[in-house]
């Protein structure tokens, strides 16, 4: 199955669904009890039964996910109790820092110490960047090991992208009024003057999230209650505003803190 990650928890749970059957590029059995993405955010707390289960996606086969931002921490510790085949995962990044390996801000460094050695999981099955390279390099050389993977002659298709949220707005590193909103010609962009440090990345472009058979995005605690209710009530143009699979779904996972600004917004049907 191929994801790109994010986090979260939550007993509010909205869902926007279209009726279509997700195609994906092959199709093995999904995790079934995927509220253990959500588990890993919300620890201990998640024992008591509080947390609705995530909108389960289409189940599919060779099983890929790229994670994102600070998601990492929640991932870790979640991905390990899920029961799956894991020699079927691919786990991309839907964006990732231009820093060392051993540097707290790269993703895949910190997927590496979590999950090598905690699940059945190997180097060779995270789709990585090269950090030596420059952003356009890496987000050129990322493309081609992308193209292993999905044919190169149409969008990527993800089965599942797990999205972060940052408090601007931001998912992936879009950021609100930058110029990388409006790529449509690169499955992967580089940015070098990203607004939240490190300012070298690379991210994946919005025609490629749109594409996914699957959008999740999760929120806990108060501090995102507001940017949750510019988005899912007031409707601002912001970037995670703009993910809108375009034959998919879109799920939000909000605990009750995050979303008590939003609980009479209807997003569609679960």
């Amino acid at each position: 199955m191929k994801w790109a990650l994010g986090y979260n928890k939550l007993p509010l749970r909205l869902s926007s669904a279209r009726d279509e059957t997700p195609r994906g590029l092959m199709n093995p059995p999904f995790p079934s009890n995927l509220d253990n993405l959500a588990y890993s955010e919300a620890g201990s707390r998640m024992r008591d039964g509080s947390l609705n289960p995530a909108e389960r996606c289409n189940p599919s086969a060779q099983q890929s996910t790229p994670p994102c931002g600070s998601l990492t921490k929640f991932l870790s510790s979640g991905l390990p109790k899920i029961d799956t085949d894991w020699s079927k995962w691919r786990l991309f990044f839907c964006d990732e820092r231009l820093v060392p390996i051993e540097s707290g801000d790269s993703t895949y460094g910190v997927y590496k110490s979590a999950l090598i050695g905690t699940t059945p999981l190997t180097e060779d099955q995270f789709i990585k960047i090269d950090p030596q390279l420059t952003a356009e390099e890496a987000a050129k050389d990322y493309i081609q090991q992308m193209s292993v993977y999905f044919p190169p002659d149409s969008l990527p298709r993800f089965h599942m992208l797990l999205l972060g949220m940052g408090p601007d707005g931001h998912t992936c590193s879009l950021f609100p009024g930058h110029r990388l909103l409006e790529e449509t010609s690169v499955w992967v962009a580089p940015i070098t003057d990203s607004p939240k440090p490190p300012p070298s990345r690379i991210t994946l472009t919005f025609p490629v999230v749109n594409n996914a058979e699957c959008c999740v995005f999760a929120a806990t605690g108060a501090s995102k209650a507001d940017i949750v209710k510019r988005i899912l009530k007031d409707g601002e143009a912001l970037p995670a505003g703009r993910v809108q699979p375009s034959n998919g779904k879109l799920v939000w996972l909000l605990d009750e803190a995050a979303g008590q600004h939003v609980k009479d917004v209807q997003t569609g049907v679960l």
